[in-house]
């Protein structure tokens, strides 16, 4: 772009941040996510850092999705989901890797 004249000026188009609260986040990985919850579906690889790294703190693992199936939004969020969950796998992944098949 700046070859044609272009003056190109970045903008972060999202910010990733820790919650401010984490009380509905526990509530669901502690009680929710094993009991009643059908579909656990990861949007990213950052969503995936963010739950696990939660439930270490609350000193669970991924055996909290055991009654549930998974989703990864593409094959980098698959990945990390294997890396961090000790090879939990999806039980869906699109075929087209966009936020709207979803």
């Amino acid at each position: 772009m700046e070859e044609i004249g272009a003056e190109p000026i970045e903008l972060p188009s999202i910010e990733i941040a820790p919650l401010e609260d984490y009380t509905d986040l526990d509530q669901a990985l502690s009680e929710g996510v094993h009991l009643a919850t059908r579909w656990v579906i990861f949007s990213s690889t950052n969503a995936v850092e963010s739950v696990f790294a939660r439930l270490d703190v609350l000193g669970l693992d991924s055996r909290v999705f055991s009654n549930a199936k998974v989703a990864a939004i593409g094959p980098a969020t698959a990945l990390e989901l294997e890396r961090k969950g000790g090879n939990l796998k999806p039980d869906f992944i699109p075929s087209h890797h966009r936020p709207k098949l979803f």
